[in-house]
């Protein structure tokens, strides 16, 4: 029985750290998106 709880928290930790991964990817991703989304919005404000 022990050895299943202990399982359980292993798995846990470990989706854990997946998750703040995960999380860190999607803000570069996020960053990068508004960069981009900046670039464009200045590049069309150039044309006017």
């Amino acid at each position: 029985m022990v050895h299943i709880s202990n399982h359980n928290k292993g798995l846990r930790y470990q989706s854990h750290e997946a998750m703040k991964e995960a999380l860190k990817h999607e803000e570069k991703v996020y960053q990068w998106l508004m960069r981009s989304y900046k670039e464009l919005i200045q590049k069309i404000m150039a044309l006017f």
